[in-house]
């Protein structure tokens, strides 16, 4: 099996996990990336939809559901409007501890899958590939 076939296979099973295991207050699995990836001095709009992948006017109205929960708010940029910041309320602060505690449960039960000995090189091999996709979604090498 090829590297092609691994990645998405891993995509798939990945995203399968964290849907069945992660649950907080009536927000959609999409709403929940988008507060794990907000980080706590924020973000504009436009970075952050390149990062969870979705059009714009899709993170609008994911951006609307989480503002109407007093989970974000938005803030324009004061030289130009047209440039969003998405920032977290302090009401989200709870909802993050819980997602990451879920999101570690989640890992701590894959990480005791690993063999000691194999750790450090499953974490390096996990590692560079993010980084290696990372580069690839920053230098738009990736359709």
């Amino acid at each position: 099996m090829g590297i092609n076939e691994l990645l998405f296979l891993l995509f798939i099973d990945l995203q399968s996990i964290y849907r069945k295991n992660i649950s907080i207050d009536k927000l959609t699995f999409p709403q929940l990336i988008a507060l794990y990836i907000i980080p706590f001095n924020g973000i504009e709009m436009s970075l952050l939809s390149k990062k969870i992948g979705v059009e714009i006017s899709t993170l609008s109205r994911l951006i609307n559901g989480l503002e109407r929960k007093k989970l974000v708010n938005r803030i324009p940029d004061k030289k130009d409007k047209r440039i969003i910041r998405i920032c977290l309320s302090s009401n989200s602060d709870v909802i993050k501890d819980r997602l990451e505690k879920q999101i570690d449960k989640i890992g701590d039960v894959i990480e005791s899958k690993i063999k000691p000995s194999q750790k450090d090189n499953f974490n390096n091999v996990l590692s560079k590939l993010h980084w290696e996709i990372a580069k690839a979604l920053l230098n738009n090498d990736v359709v």
